[in-house]
């Protein structure tokens, strides 16, 4: 399925250090959830996508993947001792 170029976003909330780097393709999104200081992948990170109920963990090397429909979505990646990290994701869809 086509993919758009990976893109890093680093959330910039001012109690946060987290970030997320992903590439958003047709069929959803796959990325890794980072410290922001460290540059360290985050094992167990919670990855919430809304609206809907879509949920992944990330693995251990802070891997992430979700099958998603097109349209607009708020990301909300949530770890142990960090704050929440949250940003804005569309997918156009196969069709563009």
């Amino acid at each position: 399925s086509p993919r758009t170029a990976p893109a890093a976003c680093r959330i910039s909330a001012a109690r946060s250090s987290l970030a997320w780097q992903f590439a958003a393709g047709a069929t959803g999104v796959q990325g890794v959830v980072l410290s922001a200081h460290a540059a360290e992948p985050l094992r167990h990170a919670d990855v919430r996508v809304e609206p809907g109920a879509y949920h992944a963990s990330t693995d251990s090397a802070g891997r992430f993947q979700l099958s998603l429909p097109r349209g607009a979505f708020l990301v909300r990646i949530r770890a142990l001792g960090y704050a929440e990290a949250q940003d804005s994701l569309a997918l156009p869809g196969l069709d563009g």
